[in-house]
């Protein structure tokens, strides 16, 4: 039987699987209508004999078209890929040789990487094999887990260090980018910090930035948490939402932030009990996460943020640099710090994610005390006059160009003024003798230039992902 190419696709799967993210994501970017189906993992609604008749095998995602049924996402996307309308790119490279690197690639997650994510079947079966108090058996497999899957993405992030642009392969997407971003986000899921690995955060960050992938976010589908309202089968990819994702799950965000962040309890305790709360910072992290999902790690700690705050008020500190603005957490503690009088000289090299910053100092009544320029951090330094102008400089921009901020900001700060260098630990990697991690090593190089810098006196402490305190003699 010939199967008609325009009839219609259906798709079962379900919101929190990353592989029906890889197929949701190819529907949306070949722009393909198609019928979404919800199976509830969960409700265990895969083992039902309706769903087992369309799939044996009890997986998703299921595509069935015209009376056919394919499953595995390799061979859906494949397929997807014949029927994509014209003037739609494929997702295969017409180099031989780059299409199998692309199809390589996306069988590196499918094989080497999804595998640690345990489904659940599986993950049922391993902890009842294990003899031992449930809760330690549940809490060691989540770690081996999160430490297997996170050794996985440092070796493919190793893998890609060697190709220049956004994606997998260069400028353009393909197969690769939708099975790597994918997993990505599932990883995200599970309290990995996607931002620990310099290429493939580049390459979140690229995928990101398209509608179309923005499209197929999985917290938007019918059946993620909160869409309880939605419609169980969505007529089609363009009915799908076209915002950024909805907040993720407050214990996602607590493990994503666990590297440099205390317990959920301990912070509310310290950030709600018995500290003042920091003008806009809860709802710049919330909007931050909104939009952003996994790349809005990168906010500062909100230890690091207090302490900002505190000392720019010790300091009575009234001109402050800041090299790194993100979302703006750590602009709002250094402008709360200074008082009405202080002002804000601010880099950063995205217009995006400062857009954020933009409102929050808004609402915050301090968007009068920021000038704001948006360039290359290096750029942006070498601009300006050399003379002893800052009490305090806050520097959180590209890890790998520390070493440059540190040669231009010296001469910027006044007698007695403070450098404030985060993530100089990088997650405890500059200890790693073994890394190859070009922000450890560079990082690493920092720590020592800045403790034999004779300009200044610096101590090195762990908050948050580490600070180095340079004060300028």
């Amino acid at each position: 039987m010939a199967t008609d190419l325009h009839a219609a696709v259906k798709l079962f799967g379900c919101w929190r699987s990353t592989c029906t993210h890889r197929v949701t994501l190819a529907l949306s970017v070949l722009g393909i209508p198609f019928d979404y189906c919800p199976v509830n993992l969960d409700r265990r609604e895969q083992d039902q004999p309706a769903f087992r008749a369309l799939a044996p095998e009890g997986q998703v995602p299921v595509l069935q078209q015209d009376g056919r049924v394919l499953t595995q996402s390799m061979a859906i996307l494949t397929y997807l890929d014949a029927l994509r309308p014209e003037g739609k790119a494929s997702l295969f490279p017409e180099d031989p040789f780059e299409k199998a690197e692309a199809i390589a690639l996306a069988e590196r997650v499918s094989s080497f990487i999804q595998p640690f994510l345990l489904p659940g079947g599986i993950r049922r079966k391993l902890i009842a094999c294990l003899p031992d108090n449930p809760e330690t058996v549940v809490e060691g497999v989540n770690r081996f887990v999160r430490e297997t899957l996170a050794d996985a993405l440092e070796s493919l992030d190793r893998r890609l260090a060697a190709r220049a642009g956004p994606f997998a392969l260069g400028d353009r997407m393909t197969l690769a980018d939708l099975f790597i971003f994918a997993q990505l986000v599932g990883a995200a899921r599970m309290g990995i910090d996607v931002n620990g690995y310099p290429r493939l955060s580049k390459l979140y960050e690229a995928m990101e930035r398209r509608a179309d992938v923005r499209a197929a976010d999985p917290s938007r589908m019918p059946d993620a948490p909160g869409n309880a309202s939605a419609p169980r089968v969505a007529p089609s990819a363009s009915a799908l939402p076209q915002e950024r994702g909805a907040t993720p799950a407050p214990d996602a965000t607590r493990l994503a932030l666990a590297y440099k962040e205390p317990a959920r309890e301990i912070a509310e305790y310290l950030d709600h009990v018995i500290n003042t709360p920091i003008i806009g910072l809860d709802a710049v992290r919330h909007e931050t996460f909104r939009l952003f999902g996994p790349v809005a790690t990168k906010v500062s700690a909100i230890e690091v943020c207090r302490f900002l705050r505190w000392t720019a008020s010790q300091m009575q500190a009234r001109r402050a640099l800041e090299v790194g603005v993100f979302t703006g957490s750590s602009s709002l503690a250094l402008l709360e710090g200074m008082g009405t009088e202080g002002r804000l000289d601010a880099i950063d090299i995205s217009s995006e994610y400062t857009a954020v910053a933009r409102q929050a100092w808004a609402n915050a009544g301090m968007d009068n005390r920021v000038n704001l320029v948006i360039e290359d951090g290096i750029t942006a330094l070498d601009r300006l006059p050399i003379a002893p102008t800052y009490d305090i400089a806050y520097v959180d921009a590209l890890n790998e160009h520390y070493q440059a901020y540190h040669q231009r900001v010296v001469p910027l700060m006044k007698p007695g003024g403070l450098i404030v260098f985060d993530n100089i630990l990088w997650k405890g990697r500059v200890i790693d003798p073994d890394t190859t991690d070009p922000s450890a090593i560079h990082l690493r190089d920092l720590n020592l230039i800045l403790r034999e810098d004779r300009r200044l006196e610096t101590t090195f402490v762990s908050m948050g992902d580490g600070l180095a305190l340079c004060k300028v003699l």
